[in-house]
């Protein structure tokens, strides 16, 4: 019977062994989106953890990210 992976080279197989959870790209997008809206500033300005630069301890303190992971079930995006 032939190996259904010969087609697939060495750096795919192990691109596909490397990749994360579901959960941790999850986690890893929330933080992503934290720190790109924190370096950026302009949606910060309305929130209690913002001055000057962002001064919350982790990405589920941020609006953005309660907002665009529906996190308060509230949104839908």
């Amino acid at each position: 019977m032939k190996n259904p992976f010969e087609q697939f080279s060495d750096a795919t197989i192990a691109g596909w062994f490397n990749r994360v959870s579901s959960k941790e790209q999850w986690m890893n997008d929330m933080q992503t989106l934290w720190e790109c809206t924190a370096s950026d500033g302009i949606e910060c300005k309305k929130c209690k953890h913002f001055d000057e630069e962002c001064h919350a301890s982790f990405s589920e303190e941020c609006p953005q990210v309660i907002a665009e992971f529906n996190l308060d079930e509230k949104h839908f995006n």
